[in-house]
């Protein structure tokens, strides 16, 4: 019964399909994570640049 269903299958989702799907949903989940850390390493680096910077006064208007 299961390798009936397995062999239907493989006429609509070839295994070469799958493992490419596999691998391609794979490499995208790894580039959308580590593109995500480096835009938050960016920005939070920003920040420690921004923060280290003298502030200037601001002078109310009289």
């Amino acid at each position: 019964m299961v390798n009936t269903i397995l062999k239907e299958a493989d006429l609509f989702c070839p295994n070469s399909v799958r493992i490419n799907f596999t691998i391609y949903h794979f490499l995208r989940c790894f580039f959308l994570y580590y593109l995500h850390l480096f835009f938050y390493l960016l920005l939070g680096s920003m920040l420690l640049i921004l923060m280290q910077q003298p502030q200037k006064e601001i002078l109310a208007p009289c």
